[in-house]
């Protein structure tokens, strides 16, 4: 038995192969393809760096060739190193197990040559890395993480529309679903122009965008507005009830008050808002789900029926049920295309959740725990279940000033924030 490893800076494709013919001339044929760029280390050996080129990727597909007819896993394997961005890195390992602090160090490694870093400069920053790397990879030893690179055009889900069912409302063709509209995983207008779930109908569709992808949308709107990011048509405009209206444009924010007159942040030093529109957070907290639900593997939404039901059929209970905190934060990077990580537990510890997901949308980042998941042992609204996972998250300890909030009120209140205006020499 052969395993074969593809280590990009995001993520790992691994492959196990048992009767491969001339396994060996297999690899060099992958190898002979690709451009080496450099050798680094890991675990105390020395392993290639290759960088993919579109002349590489052919040369890849054309030398795989000869295999394909032995082993339809191959493509696989192709899909892999297609899945790869142009003139990123990556490295091919033989090893039973991938040691977890190593390859986090590895993924850091890849990442600052695919910004421009040399290798040599990337293997000097090994301690500091691994450093580093040692916290993030915690999580690791638990889960498994898929990421969607919004860089990419993606459909998730059944392609033949004949044979979908929604995955919210459970409903097919046969049972009056149509599925003619592209529906966005993470909504359009909050930028997301490329990851799609095939698996939600017309009516799902239509419902998610009047209601709680509308919440998500208003929550970040002023965000959108001030950085002068458009949703599905242009820059959104932000109304109070208070009278303030704020707007971008090539002008630059523009602040009119009630009797429309420009309001000069000059001469204020904060301005208070009042959305003119309630917000409901718990159907932020669905919107979020619904994201990670539409681009699931198959295999996952057997466990996820009663959750696709609270996202969908989303009427107030009374009292509405107790969710796990969502847990923000505000990074250094700002993202103009929405960025989803979905994390899966390896095993049936039932003190973590079985999955949660990290969202980064424009500098906010969104760590939010799937509820209601099939099997789920522990209460992760209660506080020490909740504690005990985040304590875990060692990623997370990199990030300063989070907030946990409690979006489990299912209900309409006035969304406010005050705008602190700062003159800078």
């Amino acid at each position: 038995m052969t395993l074969m490893h593809i280590i990009a800076a995001q993520n790992v494709k691994s492959f196990c192969f048992e009767d491969i013919p001339a396994t060996y001339l297999f690899f060099d044929s992958i190898r002979n393809s690709l451009k080496k760029v450099a050798v680094t280390n890991f675990c105390s050996q020395h392993i290639d760096v290759f960088k993919l080129t579109p002349i590489g990727i052919n040369a890849l597909e054309s030398n795989l060739k000869p295999f394909i007819d032995n082993n339809k896993e191959i493509w696989k394997i192709l899909t892999a190193f297609k899945s790869v961005q142009v003139e990123h890195h990556i490295c091919i390992l033989h090893i039973d197990k991938l040691p977890t602090i190593e390859t986090a160090t590895l993924h850091q490694k890849l990442k600052l040559m695919d910004v421009g870093l040399s290798s040599v400069h990337a293997d000097r920053s090994a301690p500091a890395l691994k450093k580093k790397t040692a916290q993030i990879a915690s999580i690791l030893e638990f889960y498994d993480v898929s990421h969607f690179n919004p860089e990419k055009l993606k459909f998730f889900g059944e392609q033949d529309k004949k044979q979908r069912v929604c995955r919210y409302c459970q409903r097919s063709k046969s049972d009056g679903a149509n599925f003619k509209s592209r529906a966005h995983a993470i909504p359009e207008s909050i930028g997301n122009k490329t990851i799609f779930s095939n698996e939600e109908c017309d009516d799902c569709n239509h419902f998610f965008s009047n209601s709680i992808e509308q919440d998500l949308f208003d929550y970040l709107k002023i965000w959108r507005v001030l950085r002068g990011a458009a949703g599905k048509k242009s820059i959104p405009k932000l109304k109070s009830k208070n009278g303030y209206e704020i707007s971008n444009s090539r002008f630059g924010v523009v602040i009119t008050d009630n009797n429309g007159t420009a309001v000069s942040p000059l001469k204020v030093s904060n301005i208070h808002l009042i959305y003119e529109r309630q917000i409901n957070y718990t159907n932020i907290y669905r919107a979020f789900a619904k994201a990670v639900v539409g681009v699931v593997e198959p295999s996952e939404l057997s466990k996820m029926t009663k959750l696709a039901a609270w996202i969908r059929y989303s009427e107030a209970s009374n009292p509405p049920p107790n969710l796990p905190k969502v847990s923000i934060a505000l990074g250094n990077k700002v993202c103009d295309q929405p960025v989803m990580n979905i994390y899966r537990r390896k095993n049936d510890n039932a003190e973590l959740p079985y999955m949660f997901a990290e969202f980064f949308i424009a500098r906010f980042i969104f760590v939010v725990i799937l509820p209601f998941v099939e099997n789920e042992q522990s209460d992760f609204s209660d506080k020490s279940a909740f504690d005990h996972f985040w304590s875990l998250c060692g990623q997370y300890k990199l990030i300063p000033s989070w907030e946990f909030l409690d979006w489990s009120a299912d209900e309409k209140i006035d969304y406010d924030l005050t705008l602190n205006f700062e003159v800078k020499a």
